[in-house]
């Protein structure tokens, strides 16, 4: 846990209404180990709903049709192979080797939803392969509300 990500989880925590009734820190009157470690553990369960990172994953063509159906497929493929615009990405598609964890591959499935080339829920579900959850502990929680954080002088 480096001082930047304890700082950053403290922010968020600060920022989440429904962590504050949850949120003990070192200047209210003591409570007990197990009670602070209910409380932590509440923020982090509250922390955790939806939270992802990107993770590396490369897909092709075959992915693109289970993932969109054939009719959203067709759409999205269409147009990458027709439009000398993507003559790249339609290589690295024909190869199963489009990230779609990169910046780039979420724009342009963004782009293609706000077209209405795919569904939402289509560009949602395709980009959704290069997200994986991102948890943070009790003991992260507890770092991150009552320190050390590292940083101090």
């Amino acid at each position: 846990m480096t001082p930047q990500f304890l700082r950053a989880l403290q922010a968020q925590i600060n920022a989440t209404p429904a962590c504050a009734v949850h949120v003990h820190t070192n200047e209210m009157p003591k409570i007990s180990g197990i009670e602070a470690r209910a409380k932590d553990q509440a923020i982090a369960d509250i922390i955790n709903v939806g939270r992802t990172r990107p993770k590396a994953f490369e897909i092709g063509k075959g992915t693109i049709v289970e993932v969109l159906g054939l009719a959203g497929a067709n759409a999205f493929l269409d147009i990458i192979d027709g439009d000398a615009t993507y003559r790249h990405v339609k290589h690295l598609l024909q190869d199963g080797r489009l990230r779609v964890d990169s910046a780039l591959v979420v724009q342009l499935v963004q782009g293609f939803v706000q077209a209405g080339v795919i569904s939402e829920a289509g560009g949602s579900a395709l980009l959704a392969l290069g997200q994986e959850p991102d948890p943070v502990t009790a003991a992260e929680v507890s770092r991150a509300v009552r320190g050390p954080w590292g940083d101090e002088e």
